[in-house]
């Protein structure tokens, strides 16, 4: 213990300050360190939930499917301009999902396909009540409904 506290006396972080030019009044504060380690941890369970519903998807054939917007071609379809409107609300909701904390997701996978978990327990999992589970719930289900009917351009 006595060789950490040999390193870290105010002497020596002044020569090693000194030694590599470090400008001590750009160095962030201990709350700006704070906010970056939160925000840091939070974009952690962000990439864990993805692969968590990633590894949970069902694909034709166990092969997954990699598409891009940019892989949508509205030239190919027999209605262009439904096919503009429909991977424009595709690119939306696909953005929304992203920044939902993947409510859809789980009410459609983890509740109603996989039946993972009852009403109440699914309230608890979102944290908010039965009727607003309800309602989001009822959201996903027409919102799911309404995207697959609009495929077929």
């Amino acid at each position: 213990m006595e060789n950490v506290t040999k390193l870290f006396n105010q002497a020596t972080i002044q020569k090693v300050v000194a030694a590599r030019g470090i400008d001590t009044t750009k160095l962030p504060t201990k709350e700006e360190l704070d906010h970056q380690t939160i925000d840091r941890a939070n974009a952690g369970v962000i990439a864990n939930r993805k692969r968590y519903y990633y590894r949970m998807s069902v694909w034709s054939g166990g092969v997954p499917l990699r598409f891009s917007f940019n892989d949508w071609q509205v030239d190919k379809q027999p209605n262009q301009a439904k096919a503009r409107e429909l991977g424009n609300q595709a690119f939306k909701l696909a953005r929304q999902l992203e920044t939902n904390q993947f409510n859809v997701a789980f009410i459609l996978h983890d509740y109603i396909i996989k039946k993972r978990f009852s009403r109440s327990e699914a309230c608890g999992q979102l944290s908010v009540s039965v009727s607003k589970f309800n309602y989001m719930k009822n959201e996903a289900l027409h919102a799911f409904a309404k995207f697959y009917s609009d495929l077929t351009v």
